[in-house]
């Protein structure tokens, strides 16, 4: 490298660092602090690019994210922006072989934003961060400066098909193409894509590089789809193969060969369903996602898809998902991580549509340091350098210690800088589930759920709020905190219910039976049509009943719930099984024929039978 080359890579390094701690206006001693940080992260990463040595520039990147997260004061995020970046990337790197370390510094140093994209989107804990950039090696010979105008296209990319990528649809294995094909297919359809490619954050982008198309297929959706908002209605856009199900005769579609086209034309069930409107979406730059549930014996499957109004956003997980799965649990596969995760852990995601990349970045960095300080020993401490200088040119103190609420309020200015950052609501559940938390802290952190999320992400917020309230051991408190999330969630029946249900299992564990009745009752008059949760609470009723000897209210509780139940309707299918309405009505009609009620057996059968 001549002496030109060398100062135009430290201008470049420079020109990164300024973008990325741009100096605010605040005291000296804040710009004072933030230009040490700059200085020390365009050293380490200068002398990176001239040795290629990453495990030495981790090693300083670590000292000074241990000095960010004692000594920056909470107004400078962006400090702890800039020091996790630094640490995650040079982390990256030093996993690297040397070849291929070789190759990524020079490219990476030179695309700040892409550099930035890559160190908060690999997670080592799920991936090798090695599999991840050699698919970035392959979009950089492939495209080279372009990567630089599609930073989360081309990350997502990465972190998605680091491994081979195949989804499981029943019998069929459809398996994703060359990686250099899905970057080109949305590159060159850019204009096409219903939300476009740029903006898109790499945490909802990975839900539409996920494709298991060929790139035929993405065309032929593209031509038939391209600017259709309507994605669940491409679910029902197919018809049921009723032979498949009632007579076990191969399905059609797979005998014909799997493919979006053959499914149109054959029909399938359930499992291709969703996949044809999933694929879709993706196919038209929708972030989409399979998602699966199960009621009583049977799996179902359908849709969760993105849908965007303006500057709001949120998932929808309502198309193809029927009435006896309305209460259920959908889970979704995590591209990235290759893990099946709850549906409401997604649809906090839809919060990025409207937040910047900065803030995201700054959240994360903000949550790696809440971490960090909980792994903190006084021995480490002692060993820091300060950072930054106060008046009189004094080592500044810390100003914060490895105490939990340090950790708490790193986590809390993490969520006000960008409140769909779930990791970091992630470590308010684990700290309140290993009862780490006082009941005043869980109080105060089931407030800012509410105060941070509003009336959205309702299902994300009960998700978190469950394991907080079930670590208190107190009966009666947790019975009040549960009476709270029921006021917070009513007018969501299944989230509503699922507390009430919750609460039935609480009073059944402490021995006060009389209470979890009243619960199982309260579910199954207010949501007997609100999902599955009313079948299983009147289960759990008849068997309070059967316990305490009071068999004789057995039937006539079936006839009361079995008459304010509803039919599901015909296009149902196969699922009409699975509602409320056949379920009691089944129970009832066995209930009868084991009391000798042979006329009311026989009557109820023929009623589920005509479907009437």
């Amino acid at each position: 490298m001549n002496l030109s080359t060398q100062k135009l890579a430290m201008l470049r390094i420079v020109l990164v660092v300024t973008v990325l701690l741009a100096i605010r206006p605040g005291t000296l001693s804040a710009q004072s602090l933030q230009q040490e940080v700059r200085a020390e992260v365009v050293t380490v990463l200068n002398q990176l690019r001239q040795t290629n040595d990453a495990q030495q520039a981790h090693e300083q990147a670590a000292e000074l994210f241990d000095r960010v997260v004692l000594y920056a004061p909470d107004a400078q995020v962006e400090v702890f922006r800039s020091a996790a970046f630094l640490k995650r990337l040079t982390g990256h790197l030093a996993d690297l072989p040397d070849d291929l370390r070789a190759r990524m510094v020079p490219f990476l140093l030179d695309s700040e934003r892409l550099a930035l994209e890559m160190a908060f989107a690999v997670k080592p804990e799920h991936q090798e961060p090695a599999a991840v950039y050699a698919v970035l090696d392959r979009l950089r010979s492939h495209r080279g400066d372009l990567l630089n105008q599609y930073v989360t296209l081309a990350a997502s990319i990465a972190v998605v098909h680091d491994r081979p990528f195949e989804r499981r649809v029943n019998e069929n294995r459809p398996s994703a193409p060359d990686p250099r094909l899905i970057f080109d297919f949305h590159t060159t359809h850019e204009g096409q894509m219903l939300h476009g490619i740029r903006n898109i954050p790499t945490e909802l982008m990975i839900y539409i590089v996920d494709t298991t198309l060929s790139h035929e297929e993405m065309l032929w959706a593209m031509r038939r789809h391209r600017g259709n908002e309507h994605i669940g209605e491409l679910f029902f856009d197919i018809s049921y193969d009723h032979d498949h199900v009632r007579r076990g005769t191969p399905k059609r579609v797979t005998q014909a060969g799997f493919s979006l086209e053959n499914i149109l034309n054959y029909g399938g069930v359930c499992a291709d369903q969703a996949y044809y409107a999933m694929s879709i979406g993706k196919s038209i730059g929708v972030p989409t996602a399979y998602v699966r549930g199960r009621s009583a014996d049977v799996s179902h499957a359908w849709v969760g898809f993105l849908q965007v109004q303006g500057r709001r956003a949120q998932w929808n997980f309502d198309a193809g998902r029927y009435e006896a799965y309305r209460g259920v649990r959908g889970e979704l596969l995590d591209p990235q991580t290759r893990e099946w995760i709850p549906d409401a852990h997604l649809s906090l995601l839809a919060q990025f549509v409207t937040s910047d990349t900065a803030s995201r970045q700054a959240a994360a960095g903000l949550t790696d340091a809440a971490r960090r300080l909980r792994e903190l020993s006084e021995e480490d401490i002692e060993s820091l350098r300060p950072l930054g200088r106060s008046s009189g040119d004094k080592p500044r103190k810390p100003v914060r210690t490895a105490t939990l609420e340090a950790q708490l309020g790193l986590i809390e200015l993490a969520l006000r800088t960008s409140a769909g950052y779930a990791p970091a609501w992630f470590e308010i559940r684990d700290l309140a589930s290993s009862r780490e938390l006082s009941l005043n802290q869980k109080r105060h952190w089931a407030e800012a759920l509410g105060r941070l999320c509003g009336d959205d992400y309702l299902d994300f917020q009960l998700a978190l709020l469950a394991p907080m309230i079930e670590s208190i051991e107190s009966v009666e408190q947790q019975n009040r905190l549960w009476e709270s999330a029921f006021e917070r969630f009513r007018r969501r029946h299944d989230l509503a219910a699922e507390i009430r249900m919750r609460q039935a299992a609480l009073w059944e564990r402490a021995g006060n039976l009389e209470n979890a009745g009243r619960c199982y009752e309260d579910v199954i008059q207010r949501y007997a049509n609100a999902g599955p949760f009313a079948v299983t609470a009147l289960r759990q009723l008849e068997r309070l009943l059967r316990e305490n000897d009071r068999e004789d209210r057995v039937i006539p509780l079936y006839q009361q719930v079995w008459s304010i139940t509803n039919q599901p309707p015909s296009r149902s299918g196969p699922f009409a099984r699975q509602s409320n309405w056949y379920r009691v009505g089944h129970r009832l009609a066995q209930l009868h024929q084991a009391a000798g009620n042979t006329r009311e057996a026989e009557r109820v059968a023929s009623r589920l039978n005509a479907g009437r």
